[in-house]
């Protein structure tokens, strides 16, 4: 654990800004016995730090953009979007969040298999790959839409705002950027992707292989 609290440390100080912010939310949330606002709270702090976790504590290598770029949608969507009224607060919010998680986790989906492609434990074509990749990307999206569901249905929340309609609404933002990171995977796969993209591909597949 001690390793992984240093090698946060030494990945992004911004990063640790966002984590002090929310150890204070937190403390004043118990100390007002806002036991809703502090369940998020600390859920929001352990989904930022799970990335720093299991790359330091299993064989998986999380690149550091993929590290931080969770860690920032996460303060987005739970705390600042659902304790502080951003989703209300700003009509692009919930747009912006889940067309940025539904291309990182294209791209994701699109590592995941490339990693199993250079190991050759799977051969599939670039279009498949990239049929995989928004598959995956958009799953995670629908497993997040139940997330939502169960906690407004457990603690009595409202992250659905205006049930099916905003539940349908976030599939579909989900789908177009998945549909991105899937286009986008393609071309990488055919060696004619932008190069920012290809060096962060390229990355995450040499760490892991």
């Amino acid at each position: 654990m001690m390793k992984s609290i240093k090698y946060l440390f030494k990945s992004h100080s911004f990063l640790i800004l966002l984590l002090l912010s929310l150890l204070g939310a937190l403390v004043i949330s118990i100390s007002r016995s806002e036991w809703i606002s502090t369940f998020i709270t600390l859920a929001t702090i352990i989904l930022m730090i799970s990335p720093y976790l299991i790359d330091q504590n299993t064989d998986i290598r999380i690149p550091r953009i993929f590290s931080f770029s969770i860690a920032l949608f996460m303060y987005a969507t739970l705390f600042l979007g659902e304790i502080h009224g951003f989703y209300n607060e700003f009509w692009w919010w919930d747009v912006a969040l889940h067309s940025f998680s539904a291309f990182g986790f294209g791209l994701l989906g699109l590592i995941l298999l490339l990693i199993l492609f250079r190991k050759e434990k799977v051969k599939a074509s670039p279009l498949l790959l990239s049929v995989f990749s928004f598959s995956f990307a958009l799953a995670i999206g629908s497993l997040w839409e139940v997330f939502e569901f169960t906690v407004d249905q457990l603690f009595g929340l409202n992250t659905q705002k205006s049930g099916l309609m905003d539940t349908m609404s976030d599939i579909i933002i989900d789908a177009m950027g998945a549909s991105i990171a899937a286009i986008i995977g393609y071309f990488y796969l055919k060696r004619d992707s932008p190069a920012a993209v290809e060096e962060v591909i390229d990355q995450a597949v040499k760490k892991n292989i």
